[in-house]
């Protein structure tokens, strides 16, 4: 953890600020919930909450299994390596297996993808970007649509 990740986490379990919160002693959880529960928060609840309270247009597609499919999205666009694949299954609470098994974009989706982009290139007459490039080896990246 970076000392900026310790003291914030130092904050929610000194004694005295979470007494003040309304916390139980009793309570071990660092994400405690309060009013004398022992329970922690729970952050899908929270998530739904703040979803609805942001004024989103839709708040229902704001959900804690959205986000994670958006970040493994994301993460097979920016290409990441193996053990980071691993790094980023492991923080969302999963096996890799798991993770490209029901949150990895379809490789037809994304080979799509990787079509769409020559195309693109091509209606904009830059072709010279990916010229000599396999399928393989374009890139493609969150701002490409």
């Amino acid at each position: 953890m970076t000392a900026q990740q310790k003291a914030a986490v130092d904050l929610l379990i000194d004694p005295e600020l979470r007494s003040h919160a309304g916390i139980s002693s009793d309570n071990l959880f660092v994400f405690a919930a309060t009013k004398g529960s022992l329970n922690s928060i729970r952050g899908s609840d929270v998530l739904r909450q703040h979803a609805a309270f942001c004024g989103a247009k839709n708040p229902t597609g704001l959900t804690s299994t959205n986000l994670r499919k958006h970040i493994a999205t994301l993460s097979q666009v920016m290409n990441l390596q193996g053990h980071e694949l691993d790094q980023l299954a492991s923080f969302m609470g999963h096996d890799i297996r798991i993770h490209r098994e029901f949150y990895r974009l379809p490789d037809n989706v994304f080979q799509t993808a990787k079509v769409a982009k020559i195309l693109i290139a091509m209606e904009k007459g830059k072709m010279s970007s990916i010229h000599g490039k396999s399928l393989d080896e374009i890139d493609v990246g969150p701002d490409d649509g």
